[in-house]
């Protein structure tokens, strides 16, 4: 097989093959090449995986206006995140912000039984001893077991119920 003559797609790659610097006339048909390239339509998917693809689609985006979750549809349809996020660019869905309303109601009802379960622990604690007060620290944790117990926040030990 004869080597192309420079100026064309072909003698461009064999410049690059060989660790030369591509001529004027080389790069010029390699522009023109990737041009006519992306001037092509985009291959498409045959028909039966398009009218798959769309079924898939209608059950997103239906599923997505009735509130579900991005992982939640991913997981329901055995597909990834990203696909579930491409579909619904691809149809213009404005997309919810990341923790919704209900995410954070359970943030703030979390946060507010955590700062409960606080004040209770320094109420129970506060009669008791301090750290610092000379307690060793195995006497104040079995102090604070004991008000805890005593205030109904924790179960009877065995040891104690019998």
């Amino acid at each position: 097989m004869a080597d192309e003559p420079c100026g064309s797609r072909l003698a461009y790659d064999r410049h690059i093959r060989h660790g030369e610097k591509p001529d004027a006339a080389c790069r010029a048909a390699n522009t023109a090449y990737k041009r006519e390239r992306r001037a092509l339509p985009p291959v498409g998917l045959p028909e039966q995986q398009r009218a798959a693809r769309a079924a898939v689609a209608d059950r997103v985006l239906a599923g997505y206006a009735a509130g579900a979750g991005l992982l939640t549809l991913a997981e329901e349809l055995g597909r990834s995140r990203a696909f579930v996020r491409r579909i619904l660019t691809e149809a213009g869905v404005a997309r919810r912000p990341r923790g919704d309303a209900r995410a954070a109601a359970v943030r703030y009802r979390r946060a507010a039984q955590r700062a409960t379960a606080r004040r209770l622990l320094v109420a129970a604690f506060e009669p008791v001893a301090r750290p610092g007060d000379g307690v060793t620290p195995e006497r104040y944790a079995q102090l604070a077991v004991d008000a805890l117990t005593a205030a109904g926040l924790l179960p009877p030990r065995p040891e104690d119920v019998s």
